[in-house]
């Protein structure tokens, strides 16, 4: 077995036993997952504007 293939199983394997482990001791922890937007002065104003108009007809407010 490759050490590629067996550091990948070893890996694995550690993220299963930790996820066991947790529930087992009944805390679970969030994990979330960030994504960061593109500045919007890389986005064209015209855009924007159109982007907005199709959210607020389909009931959505723009968070400023």
């Amino acid at each position: 077995m490759s050490p590629q293939l067996r550091r990948a199983f070893h890996t694995a394997l550690d993220v299963v036993l930790d996820a066991l482990a947790e529930e087992a001791a009944g805390t679970k922890t969030k994990r979330t997952r960030t994504i960061t937007p593109p500045p919007l002065a890389a986005v064209p104003a015209e855009e924007i504007e159109a982007a907005t108009r199709s959210f607020e007809r389909a009931g959505y407010r723009r968070k400023t």
